[in-house]
């Protein structure tokens, strides 16, 4: 499974995080303080939560929007239009390429060169046993017929060729319609119907939240003790309903931060309560107290173990 391309100091910005919503007046401000004081007694490493796939979506070529097939929070499944794009020329010379491809004319009228040279030079070698045809009207009907059978395996090759040209005017046609990449949930639309667009600028923004990921520094002494595969417990600080989940690790830096002493761990979390993503959490790699073990929610469900 693909996972996101780029991977941030999640210690840092996961206490960002938290010091931004601390700092904004909202309802769920001493629910964030209950979450820090039960994370406190929880221990781990702070950090958030992020999604298993992550792709930001841009047209490849400078294209008109004719369609906008999602909106916020759709749920698409991967192969499904996003974005369609002016796809109109492009169309029509795949429509011409099809009869190309899929026309016998060429081959049809070698072939009946071919056959048509092979009479003569039947009809010149009965002459010439005859005395009716001298050997150099023979020798040209010989290399007639050869040129012709020639022609009919040019005529061939060049029908192998106007099918693989299909294919490349079927990928042109497929660059102006914006797919899912894997089954998703829409994070952003910038593009109404209408806008013109320059190639490469963003347009549609996709993530898949199942699984979840969570990249933590560990600290050295902790991080050398782990493999992958290994289990691990998120507190994850859902306003309202703080909950641990489990999870495994899936991969270990093979480089660690000097200044910090820390190694970068990932640890994926099924997430078929469709928890989103971008959630501050907790990470330990040693299961929790028995005050916590409630509080574990269980793969596929949407309450907690024991809950």
């Amino acid at each position: 499974m693909a996972k996101t391309k780029v991977l941030v100091a999640c210690g840092a910005i996961g206490c960002g995080v938290l010091a931004a919503l601390a700092t904004v007046p909202q309802p769920g401000t001493d629910v964030l303080r209950d979450i820090q004081s039960l994370a406190t007694e929880f221990g781990g490493e702070a950090t958030f939560t992020k999604p298993g796939q992550d792709a930001e979506i841009s047209f490849q070529i400078p294209t008109q929007v004719m369609e906008v097939a999602v909106s916020l929070g759709d749920s698409v499944k991967m192969g499904e239009l996003l974005i369609q794009g002016n796809s109109k020329e492009q169309e029509a010379a795949l429509e011409a390429q099809v009869e190309r491809a899929n026309s016998d004319i060429p081959t049809r009228r070698a072939t009946e060169q071919h056959e048509l040279a092979k009479l003569e030079l039947d009809r010149l070698e009965t002459a010439s046993q005859r005395g009716g045809a001298n050997e150099q009207e023979l020798n040209r009907a010989r290399v007639s017929a050869i040129i012709a059978g020639i022609d009919v395996e040019q005529a061939g090759w060049n029908g192998d060729q106007e099918k693989i040209m299909l294919k490349v005017v079927q990928e042109r046609v497929a660059r102006y319609s914006l797919r899912a990449p894997f089954d998703c949930r829409v994070v952003s639309v910038e593009v109404d119907v209408g806008d013109t667009l320059r190639e490469g600028e963003p347009v549609v923004r996709v993530v898949s939240i199942d699984p979840l990921i969570i990249d933590v520094d560990a600290p050295l002494a902790q991080a050398f003790q782990l493999s992958v595969g290994d289990s691990a417990w998120a507190l994850i600080g859902i306003p309202g309903q703080p909950a641990v989940m489990q999870g495994q690790v899936t991969a270990i830096s093979p480089v660690a931060e000097f200044a910090a002493r820390s190694l970068r761990v990932r640890v994926e979390i099924e997430n078929e309560q469709g928890f989103p993503a971008g959630l501050p959490a907790w990470v330990r790699f040693s299961e929790p107290s028995v005050r916590f073990q409630g509080m574990i929610v269980d793969a596929g469900t949407d309450e907690a173990v024991g809950g």
